[in-house]
């Protein structure tokens, strides 16, 4: 499994999963989407990633000032 914490990354996050997932295939891509404001979770998503359910709702730790 592969986790990628971020925030507010939707231009980013999708070359991102698209990367790890050509070099570890095998792995689960979890994206820790720390509440972004913009669509971060959803370019995951098509990507190929899984956003992590309780990050989306806020319930994770907050890392961001």
């Amino acid at each position: 499994m592969v986790g990628i914490p971020c925030f507010d990354e939707a231009g980013t996050i999708g070359k991102v999963v698209a990367d790890f997932r050509r070099v570890l295939p095998g792995a689960k891509t979890l994206v820790i989407d720390n509440g972004s404001g913009d669509r971060t979770g959803e370019r995951a998503r098509e990507a190929g990633g899984f956003p992590d359910p309780y990050a989306a709702k806020g319930l994770s730790g907050r890392s961001h000032g």
